[in-house]
């Protein structure tokens, strides 16, 4: 009888650790998407705007 109780409250944990989990996942994907949105449109904004002196200095930075 004991051992039932025990295996129902692991299998129990083990799903609120999967349901944890998902929500994590899916909100870092979230915020992995926002930053690219706002880093897109800053670049995109300063290339036509700015003369593209950031995304050169980057390009630059990068080869370097």
């Amino acid at each position: 009888m004991i051992a039932n109780r025990i295996h129902g409250a692991e299998s129990d944990m083990a799903a609120t650790f999967a349901a944890v989990g998902r929500v994590l996942r899916a909100l870092l994907c979230l915020a992995v998407v926002a930053i690219l949105v706002v880093a897109l449109r800053f670049g995109l904004y300063d290339y036509f705007h700015g003369g593209g002196r950031s995304l050169f200095a980057i390009v630059d930075a990068i080869r370097q």
